[in-house]
This record gives C-alpha cells, sequence and structure tokens, in this order.
C-alpha cells in the first residue's frame, strides 16, 4: 500500500483550502453573471418602457376601447384590432390610423389574421412589447342545449385564439428578454355558473395556461398578468377587478389577492 509522505493534519489543510478557494471562485462568477443579468435585464426593460407597442384585440367595444383610449394619450405605439365589420366604431371614437396608431382587421379565431396582424405590426415597428388578450364572447345556455358550434366557437375565441397570438409574439419578447401579456379572464374562470358552463370551461382554460407559462417565461424576463373583471363591472368601463396579478416582484406565480380596482396600466 502506498502512503502519503504528508502528515494528516497537512493533507487536511490542503483539502480545505483547495475546497474554499473553489467556493470563492464559484461565489466571485456567480456575482458576475448576476451583476451582467441585472445590468442587461433592468436597462433593456427601462428602455422599452419608455415607448412600448402594445397590441390589444378585441379594443373596438368594452375594456378594449376604453384602454385604448386610455393608452392612446401616453407616448405608446398602440395597434388596435377588432373584427372587420367593426372597424368602424373606431373613426367613432376618433381613433384613426396615425404614426403611433395602427388599426387592424383581426379575428382571433382566423390563423390567417392572427399572422398577419402580428406581421403587420413587425413590418412597422419591429414586434410587439405588450399584447392585451381582450377579445372574446359568451353564449349563456345550459349545458344540455349549447351546441358543438358553440361550445368550439367559444374556446376558439376565448383560449385557442389567445394562446395562437401569444406563440406568435413571444420570440420578440423572449429576444429582447422584455414583454408582457395580459389575459382579460373573468370570475367566471374562477367559479363556475350556470348556463355559463362552456364560457366557464374556456376561461378556466385559459387562467391555468397562463400560471404555466408564467413559470417558462420568467427567466426570459416577460411577465404574464391574469385579469379578471367582476360580474357588477360595467364591460364598458376601463377599471377592472384585479383577482389575479403577477407582481413584478413577487417570486410566485399569479395567486388570488385582495379584490383592488384599477387600470391594468397603473
Amino acid at each position: 500500500m502506498s502512503s502519503s509522505t504528508e502528515p494528516p493534519a497537512e493533507q487536511e489543510a490542503l483539502l480545505s483550502q483547495s475546497g474554499a478557494f473553489r467556493r470563492l471562485v464559484a461565489l466571485a462568477r456567480g456575482l458576475r453573471n448576476g451583476a451582467k443579468a441585472f445590468v442587461r435585464l433592468f436597462g433593456r426593460q427601462k428602455e422599452r418602457r419608455e415607448v412600448m407597442t402594445i397590441l390589444v384585440t378585441g379594443a373596438s367595444a368594452g375594456i378594449g376601447l376604453e384602454l385604448a383610449k386610455l393608452l392612446r394619450e401616453g407616448p405608446h405605439r398602440l395597434a388596435l384590432t377588432a373584427r372587420a365589420s367593426s372597424l368602424t366604431r373606431f373613426a367613432e371614437e376618433a381613433l384613426v390610423s396615425g404614426e403611433r396608431l395602427l388599426l387592424l382587421p383581426l379575428d382571433v379565431t382566423s390563423d390567417a389574421q392572427r399572422r398577419a396582424a402580428v406581421r403587420a405590426i413587425e413590418e412597422r415597428w419591429g414586434g410587439v412589447d405588450v399584447l392585451v388578450n381582450n377579445a372574446g364572447i359568451s353564449y349563456r345556455a345550459v349545458a344540455e342545449h349549447v351546441t358543438e358550434a358553440e361550445r368550439l366557437a367559444q374556446l376558439d375565441a376565448n383560449f385557442l385564439g389567445p394562446m395562437e397570438l401569444i406563440r406568435l409574439v413571444l420570440p420578440h419578447m423572449r429576444a429582447q428578454r422584455y414583454g408582457r401579456i395580459i389575459n382579460v379572464s373573468s370570475v367566471g374562470g374562477m367559479t363556475a355558473m350556470p348556463t355559463m358552463s362552456i364560457y366557464s370551461a374556456s376561461k378556466f382554460a385559459l387562467e391555468g395556461a397562463s400560471e404555466s407559462l408564467w413559470y417558462e417565461m420568467r427567466p426570459f424576463g416577460v411577465r404574464v398578468s391574469l385579469y379578471a373583471p367582476a360580474s357588477s363591472t360595467p364591460m364598458a368601463s376601463a377599471k377592472c377587478v384585479l383577482l389575479r396579478k403577477v407582481s413584478k416582484r413577487s417570486a410566485t406565480p399569479p395567486i388570488r389577492t385582495t379584490r383592488t380596482t384599477r387600470t391594468w396600466a397603473n
């Protein structure tokens, strides 16, 4: 058997020093990488927040329209969408295409129209920094009377369409390590109500997907929020009851919070 020529005490001292040195090097590297990530992330966030490109779906009426009127007073670039048959409503509200305002026809259930809208924004402004998935529909009927077409229509408009839009805008957000996705849900997405089974199912699906997306995109600086207007809140009001929100300082996924009435821009 071979034996070390160094006394055991000296061996232990060398091993201790070696381990301490490795831990020190690892700590230094971690601090360096963390500092770089901090500067890169927050530097870009500050830059993008000064002027952002915001896409709002379902913007010709209700919450979407009030949000559009609120945001047009700021410095941001707005892409407002509505079904082709509803585009005339924008002119009635003095919302006219210009340097900072783009009006686009969009049925969120149409793959061709989704891609065309995102492509138009990318060609003009580079990409979408903030996506507000506001468009949606609701049919009220007991489950026994809901037709297959009505089930599919609600799932397409309230869940599948918004998720496809998210997929289209994520590459730009991930590349710049900044973005914001705001999904307008409903109290019906947390508590099922009679005659609204399919609507609630579509909103439950949107909320579950949003929570999963929060985990997936957090490392890339993309924040995900859920806003649920209360049933007593007029749809024509820009004020929403915020039941779920992801705080930029929070280390936890979306959870129910005390009811607070505010606009998302706050």
